[in-house]
């Protein structure tokens, strides 16, 4: 006949262990961000430049189809704001601009076409997570 203790101590270090490496998945799972991307979006309802951002990797990506267009972007956390002017001109191809921002941070952008005589044609703020 077993040893009372003994198996109570075993049931223990068992219901332990469990939770335990319970707490490592849990904790594990918990430090990961789940990113939230910015689709595709003109700016505006004319469809000149396009543009949209990539939570994965931090790539804010542009399409210019009528007109010179950038996009402004700041990431509130750090305080970092930028605008990208998109490359090519008027090619209708996606050009991309690859930024490295820390996960789990709000990232806000804006679409725009440049005029030169007039506000700029601009989306309103989109708000992604890297």
């Amino acid at each position: 006949m077993p040893n009372k203790n003994w198996v109570g101590a075993a049931v223990g270090r068992a219901v332990a262990a469990t939770v335990v490496g319970m707490s490592l998945i849990v904790g594990a799972a918990g430090t990961a961000f789940a990113g939230t991307s910015i689709p595709w979006t003109w700016n505006s309802d004319d469809e000149d430049v396009e543009g949209r951002f990539l939570d994965v990797g931090e790539h804010v990506q542009g399409i210019e189809d009528d007109g010179p267009g950038y996009i402004d972007y700041y990431v509130p956390y750090t305080g970092d704001d930028g605008r990208w002017y998109i490359p090519g001109g008027d090619d209708g191809s996606v050009h991309d601009l690859n930024l490295d921002y820390a996960e789990g941070h709000y990232f806000n952008m804006k679409v725009c076409q440049y005029w030169s005589y007039l506000p700029d044609d601009c989306t309103g703020t989109l708000v992604g997570i890297t």
